[in-house]
Formats: structure tokens, C-alpha cells, sequence
């Protein structure tokens, strides 16, 4: 009885070629797929950030604007009602009404870090979280930010800061909020990391299917 042989070397070979064809189509095919992933996904990702970075900021200012209008309204009536009862050159009245103002002005809060500041033109500190005396490291940017506009940018140990701010005539001062730009920023970085998320769980899902087919059809 004859004992079956072995492959002879040279189908041993072909099939080894075949194979390692077979592997380097895949190996492309895979490289053009996260690269076609990559190229279709880097431009929504960007546009879509570069969106809501400009939604963000405009719809926080405009949220702080409304805050800040409201308090100096809340002030202004105050005044107003002192005009009405024939008042409005007393001393102590104006003089209370704005040390009543100040304390009521402090204890406002915006979210985690969103506090009420006064400063007057001359640079006095009437009422800052950030600043005590107008010697401190980085008031001279966030004065210099108030002499310019309406919105302020300025560093506070180390934090990214705005403010939004309005002379206030009657105390001859900036009365604004201050609020670290994270916070205004918050839904624009939760985008970000949910796409980043999305896309890594994407390619990792193709390369999980690539090599799953490769061991179907080449290592079956």
C-alpha cells in the first residue's frame, strides 16, 4: 500500500505567495479605509468646532450681557425711586444705595466661576475675585482690555478669562462679569471629545473587521 505524500514544496510555495498576497490587498485596503475615514470625518469634525466655538461665545456673552443688564437695572431704580421722592442730592441716600448695591453685587454667582467686578476708571478696586490691588500680576491686560471695548480677555493664575462690562456713569466705573473661558466654552469641548470618541471608535471598529475577514478568508 502506498502512504500518501506530502504538498510538494512548490504548491507549498504557491499557496505561501498567495497568501501573502492576499495579506498585503488587505493591509492597503484597510490604510485607504481609515484614510478615507479620516478624510471625510477631519472636515466635519473642524467645521462643526470652529461652529460652535462661535455659538458658544456668542450665546455666553449674550446670557452674561443679560445678567449684567439686569443687575444695573436693579441699581439704576433704586436712583430713580430717590429722583421721584425729591432725594437725589443726598449724600448718605446715593451713599447707601451703592454700599447696598456693592454687597448685593458681590454675592452674585454665574455658574462656577462667574463673579461681578468693579473698578474704577482711575484703576481703584472697588469689587474683584481676581484682583485686590491694581499691582497685581495680569490687571494691567484686564484694564487695558476695559479701556478697549466691551468684552474683555485677559490671564488669572493661569486661566483664560472674559469679561463683559459697561461704564457705569453714576460710579465712575467698569461694572462687568468676569468668567473663565472653559465654562463659556464647556458644550464646544464636549463636542470635540464625543468626535474624537466616535472617530477612534470608528477605525478601531474597521481594523476589528479587517482583521476578522482576514482570518475568515486567508487563516481559515
Amino acid at each position: 500500500m502506498k502512504k500518501h505524500t506530502k504538498n510538494p514544496p512548490a504548491a507549498k510555495k504557491i499557496f505561501n505567495k498567495h497568501s501573502f498576497r492576499l495579506e498585503s490587498i488587505s493591509a492597503v485596503f484597510l490604510c485607504v479605509m481609515i484614510f478615507v475615514i479620516g478624510v471625510i470625518s477631519l472636515p466635519l469634525i473642524l467645521s462643526g468646532y470652529h461652529l460652535i466655538n462661535k455659538s458658544s461665545l456668542d450665546l455666553g456673552l449674550e446670557i452674561l450681557e443679560e445678567k449684567l443688564h439686569h443687575q444695573i437695572s436693579s441699581i439704576e431704580k433704586n436712583y430713580e425711586d430717590l429722583e421721584l421722592i425729591g432725594f437725589e442730592g443726598s449724600s448718605s441716600h446715593l451713599e447707601e444705595i451703592k454700599s447696598q448695591a456693592i454687597v448685593s453685587l458681590n454675592e452674585f454667582r454665574y455658574r462656577e466661576t462667574g463673579r461681578v467686578f468693579i473698578v474704577g476708571s482711575d484703576k481703584s478696586i472697588i469689587l474683584s475675585a481676581d484682583f485686590s490691588t491694581a499691582e497685581d500680576k495680569g490687571f494691567t491686560s484686564f484694564y487695558n482690555g476695559l479701556k478697549k471695548g466691551d468684552l474683555a480677555r485677559y490671564k488669572y493664575n493661569g486661566r483664560e478669562k472674559l469679561a463683559v462690562f459697561t461704564l457705569y456713569d453714576r460710579w465712575e466705573s467698569y461694572v462687568g462679569i468676569s468668567i473663565d473661558s472653559s465654562e463659556i466654552f464647556d458644550n464646544r469641548n464636549r463636542f470635540l471629545v464625543i468626535n474624537i470618541l466616535v472617530l477612534a471608535g470608528t477605525l478601531f471598529l474597521a481594523i476589528f473587521l479587517m482583521v476578522f475577514l482576514h482570518r475568515l478568508i486567508i487563516s481559515p
